[in-house]
């Protein structure tokens, strides 16, 4: 059913713009449609597809209620721009990009699927661009993008999935997303894997209920963050892993039920600069079985019960530069396994229960210039079972020695 004023329609070689499938409709090849407070709902299928390089404009329309997919775009040079529409609560999709085609979408609803996801962007050269929309409450994941797609996020919120938020997977899939919220989904409210990359600029990724905040994971995985908030989610509020790479900058990410920072196996690493990891039940950060990190200027403080840093394995390195790894209840920074950890200019002190610095198990090593252990209640620079501790340019332990256990 297409029920609403056509503002313009038009169709060449004798075809009409509009036509009708089942009770839905259907825009394409050379056809174009503007349509303004239009409802377009099926009972038998989708509410509106747009194929084969067909073009609509939507200004106030609604596609609701489908037991298929809202709107459907697929063809490269098939279009939809839509404005003020909604294409919510049906059965499968609400909406579905593919096969090359473009959607813009401007104060929109692209929520509550009963079956499947929000936002579903697939296939190379198919682009997609929300402003302002609301893309919530899906049975699956809110928006995915995937198969060498891209997609451009402002100003959305895309909360209260039952699985992700935001979904990015696949060798050449991309998203950028600014002041958007992914947060209180219940698995992980970012998941970029499998060779795609984001960028996050004032985003948030809070309150996962099950799951991590962003999850980047897989070989040439990249994701960046900026000025974003990462914290109080269950399992953790980063993870990089399987080779997977990620750069922080000026986020926060506090507070979460597990672990703050976790990066994982070899070729996997972590650039953050300016960025908090405080306050989390398990340690703040750890650097796991190879993997790599680069800190500067960040707060790794107060784990109520775990370490500040761990460097964990052989392979594992990790580097801290002007940062603060204070107040955490066992060791400020723990380097095991033959692990190597660096620490320039950095403050080690006043953990609650062990060491400022604890270095156990051959192979193991810290280097540290110009930085300070002190008050710390397990002694302030500890080493156990042959690890070394190097100290160059007038570190502060406290006046006491190097303690050799």
């Amino acid at each position: 059913m297409l029920d609403c004023t056509v503002t313009r329609e038009e169709g060449k070689g004798g075809g009409d713009a509009v036509r009708v499938v089942g009770s839905g409709s259907s825009v394409w090849g050379s056809s174009f449609l503007v349509a303004k407070g239009c409802t377009m709902q099926s009972g038998n299928g989708s509410g509106l597809m747009v194929l084969k390089g067909g073009k609509v404009a939507l200004d106030s329309c609604v596609s609701s209620n489908s037991n298929r997919t809202g709107w459907v775009v697929v063809g490269e040079g098939s279009r939809m721009e839509a404005r003020g529409s909604k294409a919510d609560r049906n059965e499968k999709l609400n909406v579905y990009v593919g096969a090359g085609a473009s959607a813009v979408f401007s104060s929109c609803s692209m929520g509550s699927s009963s079956s499947d996801s929000g936002l579903f962007v697939t296939g190379e050269g198919s682009t997609a661009a929300a402003n302002s929309c609301i893309i919530g409450g899906n049975q699956l994941s809110n928006v995915v993008v995937v198969e060498g797609a891209f997609l451009t996020l402002e100003d959305c919120e895309c909360n209260g999935s039952k699985k992700c938020g935001w979904v990015v997977v696949g060798e050449g899939s991309r998203m950028v997303a600014r002041d958007s919220r992914a947060e209180g989904n219940e698995k992980s409210n970012a998941w970029v894997g499998a060779g795609a990359s984001a960028f996050f600029s004032c985003c948030s990724m809070d309150l996962s209920n099950s799951g991590v905040g962003l999850d980047v994971r897989g070989k040439c995985s990249t994701a960046t963050a900026k000025a974003c908030s990462i914290s109080s989610n269950q399992d953790g509020n980063v993870w990089v892993n399987e080779g997977a790479s990620l750069t922080l900058e000026d986020c926060k990410c506090n507070g979460s039920k597990g672990d703050g920072w976790v990066v994982k196996g070899e070729g996997s690493s972590i650039v953050a600069k300016g960025s908090k990891e405080q306050w989390n039940e398990e340690a703040n950060v750890w650097v796991y079985y190879g993997a790599s990190a680069v800190f500067s200027r960040c707060n790794m403080g107060s784990s109520s019960s775990s370490v500040g840093l761990g460097v964990w394995g052989e392979g594992s390195t990790a580097t801290a530069t002007a940062c603060t790894i204070s107040g955490n209840q066992l060791s400020n920074v723990k380097v095991v396994e033959g692990a190597n950890a660096t620490l320039n200019n950095c403050e080690s002190n006043g953990s609650k229960k062990l060491c400022g610095w604890l270095v156990d198990e051959e192979d193991s090593w810290l280097v540290a210039s110009s930085s300070t252990a002190v008050c710390n209640t397990g002694g302030n620079a500890v080493t156990q079972a042959g690890g070394k501790i190097v100290c160059l340019n007038n570190c502060d332990l406290g006046g006491a020695d190097i303690l050799h256990m």
